[in-house]
């Protein structure tokens, strides 16, 4: 994402500094030349528009002031001449949205509603919502200068404390909603259908939720777990602080006397930023606060030193915290963190999830201004976009691993293999609850990875350097979403089993062709190599040269075995043993006479002149290997009992398959992995 950066500073402290027509402002913009800005408003001025917006006023004053405000801030910016050649040549990128960092420390200048600008003559949009236009979609992230360096690594695994306040006296705020809208953000990673237990455990460990919080409560729990996003809903309050006039947030109180304690940007900063016990050597730091708080991100008085509760966490190194500089409504809050949430979690620019919530603020609620109340504070490392692919695959990946995880274990308990070694001696005395249920059940993982699946095919085309990792997690997708197809084809009240035998085809088809692009990706990996070459004895497919693939993955299979001391080696057990397996029946394989000689020519050792025998004797040892190294109940040995039983029960019965002869080799497998 481009990003033009527009710093505006003044001599002289960042606090004790009115606004005023008078003020000379330096302007700095990319490689431009300096130019003196000016406000043109004097403080008092700027106060009487901001007690309108914040819906003070009757309503014809408060659309009155916020068109007003919207054209002179516009036109301050429109005084950068650097700003509008900026965004000329901004024109020609094919970003899909384009980052403006306002950078800016002055107290006085926190006051205005940057966000709240019309589009200047010479800007894209012209006379539009500089934020809303449609041209070149902006998004506006403010700065603070003397903010630590943000060199931190976006979260991978999200980790949300849900921070709540309403202290006895205060209004309510949308708890249960915004509860809900986080809770549904993480439905991706939540599996485990029939077994509530299972999935409260699962959700605990994604988000923690005070809902009474008192500033102990938070100070203990930041101390005791890293959260990588804190969200806090709570009433914004006024207070005096000495002669000045701040705006803090409401908590409950720690003494049962007072009516709620006034919690400050600084002191909130400290608390959110605390030591982590036990060992007391590191500050804690979210990547990410978002205050669902009204005057959150408002500044009060400038003449003392201090800030608004935003600018303060962001100038503590917290690298994002959003904020509202205005009043939001309960809609427009909730709708915030539907929209926000949703995006940070799967790993999405945050700046463009910004520029989408305001739209959709602006699109759903037309009668408030939510849209520009709406401040986002970021500093952001310069690895930033280099970051994002690699989180949202990784996001994509714990999602899809999440619940095939969660099917394999549901369609390996459906299969003949499962219900013969470990199913109940009885039979159920009814089947059509349990096969209706499974069936539903399927339907709900199908869907959870036709989600993750389009939105690994969204970051191949952000990031098509990562070709090789998304082609190779979209075709075990593929696959084991085949398999769920055919379970459900097989089930005694599944809806029209043909057609779903069809999509398992269709399914497998496709993800051989994944697989194909993975290999010519990433030419010298084996596990891409023998995952084609399974496939396409499954399918029946004569374009490849069995043999040779079958050849070419061996002899990479054994060089890891020999010479690489790492976890690699281990796992190499794993492919030696399907593609051994593979090899016990090559009679219809396209050049299978070379696998023959090849496994002659390998093993003399053994005193075998029979080609399969030698291919299930190896088979077989490599399973006692990967047992010995791994452990009987390791997740390897657990992954690969579930693609064995696929060879028993699957693969070799899919129409025009060539692995018909590999099905006893297979069961005598399972019962060495899974005795």
């Amino acid at each position: 994402m481009r990003t033009i950066t527009l710093e505006l500073l003044r001599h002289g402290p960042a606090h004790n500094q009115l606004l005023s027509r008078l003020t000379n402002y330096l302007a700095l913009c990319g490689n431009h030349g300096a130019q003196t800005v000016h406000m043109p408003f004097d403080h008092n001025q700027l106060l009487h528009r901001l007690h309108a917006l914040e819906y003070q006023s009757d309503e014809r004053s408060r659309q009155f002031q916020l068109e007003d405000t919207a054209q002179t801030i516009g036109g301050v910016l429109g005084e950068v001449a650097g700003l509008t050649a900026e965004l000329s040549r901004s024109r020609e990128t094919e970003d899909a949205v384009l980052h403006l960092r306002l950078v800016i420390s002055a107290s006085e200048l926190a006051l205005v509603p940057f966000e709240l600008a019309d589009a200047p003559h010479g800007f894209p949009g012209a006379g539009q919502p500089l934020l809303l236009q449609n041209q070149l979609p902006l998004c506006i992230t403010r700065e603070v200068r003397r903010a630590a360096d943000a060199r931190f690594e976006w979260p991978r695994r999200p980790k949300i404390l849900f921070v709540v306040a309403q202290p006895p006296g205060f209004g309510e705020v949308p708890l249960e909603a915004h509860l809900l809208a986080l809770r549904q953000v993480l439905e991706p990673w939540i599996n485990g259908y029939d077994d509530p237990a299972a999935r409260q455990a699962q959700v605990s460990s994604f988000l923690t939720v005070l809902p009474e919080a008192t500033i102990d409560q938070v100070q203990q729990a930041c101390a005791t777990e890293n959260f990588t996003h804190i969200h806090i809903l709570a009433h914004g309050i006024r207070y005096l602080d000495g002669e000045d006039y701040r705006f803090g947030l409401a908590f409950h109180p720690r003494d049962a006397a007072d009516p709620c304690d006034i919690i400050s940007g600084s002191r909130l900063a400290t608390v959110l930023r605390a030591v982590h016990e036990p060992a007391w050597r590191q500050l804690g730091c979210p990547a990410v606060v978002t205050l669902a708080c009204c005057d959150s991100g408002n500044v009060g008085s400038v003449a003392g030193a201090g800030s608004s509760v935003a600018h303060a966490l962001h100038g503590a190194g917290i690298p994002i915290v959003v904020a509202s500089q205005f009043p939001l409504t309960f809609a427009g809050s909730v709708l915030m963190v539907e929209i926000l949430y949703k995006g940070f979690v799967h790993g999405l620019d945050p700046r463009s999830v910004l520029n989408n919530l305001r739209r959709q603020l602006r699109a759903r609620e037309p009668r408030s201004h939510d849209w520009a109340s709406i401040v986002a504070y970021a500093s952001l490392p310069p690895d930033f976009d280099r970051q994002l692919p690699n989180v949202q695959i990784e996001q994509a990946r714990a999602a899809i691993n999440g619940v095939l995880e969660e099917a394999d274990r549901h369609v390996l308990e459906l299969s003949s293999w499962w219900q013969t070694k470990r199913g109940p001696k009885k039979p159920p005395t009814t089947t059509t609850a349990p096969n209706k249920t499974a069936d539903k059940s399927l339907k709900d993982y199908q869907r959870k990875i036709g989600d993750a699946e389009r939105k690994l095919q969204s970051v191949l085309e952000a990031a098509p350097h990562h070709a090789a990792d998304i082609y190779g997690l979209l075709a075990g997708t593929k696959k084991r979403e085949a398999y769920i197809l055919h379970c459900l084809s097989s089930l005694e009240h599944s809806a029209s089993p043909s057609r779903r035998a069809e999509e398992c085809v269709a399914a497998l088809v496709q993800s051989l062709a994944y697989y194909t692009s993975c290999l010519a990706a990433l030419p010298n990996g084996s596990w891409p190599l023998h995952q084609v070459l399974s496939l396409a004895l499954t399918l029946g497919d004569q374009r490849h040269r069995h043999g040779e693939l079958w050849l070419e993955a061996v002899s990479l299979g054994l060089t890891t075995l020999r010479y690489d001391p790492s976890e690699k080696s281990a796992l190499a057990h794993t492919d030696l043993l399907e593609l051994y397996l593979l090899a016990c029946d090559t009679s219809r394989w396209n050049s299978g006479a070379l696998v023959t000689q090849c496994l002659l020519g390998l093993h003399p050792e053994l005193g075998l002149k029979d080609a399969s025998m030698i291919a299930s004797d190896r088979a077989a040892f490599h399973a006692r290997e990967l047992i010995r190294k791994k452990g009987a109940e390791s997740f390897a040995v657990r992954t690969t009992v579930r693609q064995i039983v696929r060879y028993h029960e699957w693969f070799t019965h899919v129409s025009g398959s060539l692995l018909g002869g590999v099905g006893g080799d297979a069961e005598r497998l399972l019962d060495i992995l899974d005795p």
